[in-house]
């Protein structure tokens, strides 16, 4: 499992899972956290408990939304663990710390927010869509509004995501993107395709709210570069896995 330097700094419990560590077997080898994956509720429960452990808390205080690909953004409490998988949200923010949040990726980027106190976390899913919608913009706005947390008081950071040189789209895709997102960071190769840096984009996304460069820290890495440690949908063609990044308040 992988942590941020600058929230570890701060005392604020987090993690970001790898692959590796876990009970599943092939092709979900082996700490595959996602239910809609294929593999059985018996590892997938287990797994998770490998990870609450690491939070200090019991497996049921982990709370996953039902990720669709939107900007929903969602502030929690102690909800059910069973009713927060049916809810359609692809943002999750709490000040429990009797709770864990998280988000399931397997390419698309994982986002933890943190006030620098820890009272207050988010953790958000961050793919092409939720990007073009900037949930993570909106996601700050949420901490502002419900909590009061200002710019200067949060910490971001942003887990591995496939890299440009790994997600080609058409044409009409990546006019979709830019137009959402303009500036964007898309470039075109000499033979087509056109590559959407998702990074990129998130990274400028980010900066426009107002939030200062040396608050967002990156782990650089691209699950189709290194699919012996991630789970990529794209480099195994959605036979795969998933892995999650989960925080907690303090």
């Amino acid at each position: 499992m992988k942590t941020f330097s600058s929230f570890n700094k701060y005392g604020i419990t987090h993690r970001v899972t790898t692959r590796q560590g876990g009970c599943s077997p092939e092709p979900y080898d082996s700490l595959n956290l996602g239910f809609v994956t294929g593999d059985s509720r018996q590892n997938i429960e287990q797994n998770r408990k490998i990870v609450t452990d690491q939070l200090g808390l019991e497996s049921d205080k982990l709370l996953l939304g039902k990720q669709v690909h939107g900007n929903t953004v969602t502030v929690i409490g102690a909800q059910d663990r069973d009713q927060m998988a049916q809810t359609a949200t692809d943002g999750l923010i709490t000040g429990n710390p009797d709770i864990a949040i998280g988000v399931l990726v397997a390419d698309c980027y994982p986002v933890l927010l943190a006030s620098r106190d820890g009272k207050v976390c988010a953790a958000i899913h961050a793919g092409r869509r939720g990007i073009e919608l900037n949930i993570v913009s909106k996601a700050i706005e949420t901490m502002h509004s419900k909590f009061q947390i200002t710019l200067r008081e949060i910490l971001v950071g942003i887990g591995p995501g496939i890299c440009t040189r790994h997600y080609p789209v058409d044409r009409e895709t990546a006019q979709e993107f830019i137009k959402a997102t303009a500036p964007s960071h898309t470039s075109s190769s000499n033979h087509g395709p056109f590559n959407l840096d998702l990074r990129g984009t998130l990274h400028s996304q980010i900066l426009a709210t107002g939030i200062n460069k040396s608050a967002i820290e990156h782990m650089d890495y691209c699950p189709h570069c290194e699919p012996e440690m991630w789970f990529s949908h794209r480099y195994f063609q959605g036979k795969t896995g998933r892995f999650a990044a989960v925080i907690r308040s303090s």
